[in-house]
């Protein structure tokens, strides 16, 4: 959640999407471009859903997390 989207406070977003055991289900980084268009407005704040994420995949670099 970004309360200040327009400021441009950063230039990449790591976003990471966990399972209920909270091992890591998938990781990607998004540039600034990506996050400014897909993020929604919600009660005066910026939201990115994790239906944009996975709707994105291929517009975004997936992180390698290894977990061993």
């Amino acid at each position: 959640m970004f309360s200040n989207l327009e400021a441009e406070h950063f230039d990449q977003l790591a976003m990471v999407l966990f399972e209920e055991d909270f091992s890591v289900r998938c990781a990607y980084l998004a540039p600034f471009a990506w996050v400014a268009e897909v993020a929604k407005r919600v009660q005066g704040k910026h939201r990115v859903t994790i239906a944009a994420m996975l709707g994105s995949q291929s517009e975004l670099r997936r992180l390698d997390l290894d977990q061993s």
